[in-house]
């Protein structure tokens, strides 16, 4: 088993809130969630103690997040539209 540092676990926590706030299509929170994951991967990447595989693995899940994020849209625009007066 392998040492987590303090900037993946930070990241980790940075994802799960961005999961969450899309989920619950809250877009306040969202806005918020993606400026603290920028810089959660900033501060990642400069980790001299990063472990580079599961970084790698975490920003695949990333990625994988922003891809459902990217595919949701199309719906939520047109969902809210249909509900304009």
């Amino acid at each position: 088993m392998s040492v987590i540092s303090g900037s993946h676990l930070n990241l980790v926590r940075a994802r799960k809130a961005l999961e969450k706030a899309f989920k619950e299509r809250n877009w306040d929170a969202l806005k918020e969630t993606d400026t603290l994951l920028g810089e959660s991967l900033n501060e990642a990447f400069d980790d001299a103690g990063r472990n580079t595989v599961e970084l790698v693995q975490e920003m695949e899940k990333v990625l994988r997040t922003y891809a459902e994020m990217v595919a949701a849209l199309p719906e939520d625009a047109a969902a809210s539209l249909n509900t304009l007066p």
